[in-house]
């Protein structure tokens, strides 16, 4: 899952102050279910191969990452500032 979604020995921290919690809570993104592909025969090396190389081709994580960390310097008193893509 992106993003660290998945609960597969990751360690949380549980914030029990309630004075600590956050006072605005936002609707989930909503996302398009990609395209499911199938192979008419067994996968190959050359599958896996093709699947790592189109993956990191399209993964734009690092970018938003990127644009998230220099949003936030730029308005570090303001968590809910507004990020516009421009592409």
């Amino acid at each position: 899952m992106l993003g660290g979604g998945d609960l597969d020995g990751d360690i949380y921290n549980l914030i029990l102050d309630e004075r600590l919690h956050p006072t605005i809570q936002f609707e989930p993104g909503a996302y398009t279910q990609p395209k499911l592909v199938t192979l008419s025969r067994p996968s190959t090396a050359q599958d896996i191969a093709d699947f790592v190389v189109n993956y990191i081709k399209v993964d734009i994580t690092p970018i938003v990452c990127t644009r998230l960390k220099i949003s936030s310097e730029r308005h570090a008193r303001c968590y809910c500032h507004t990020i516009t893509a421009n592409r």
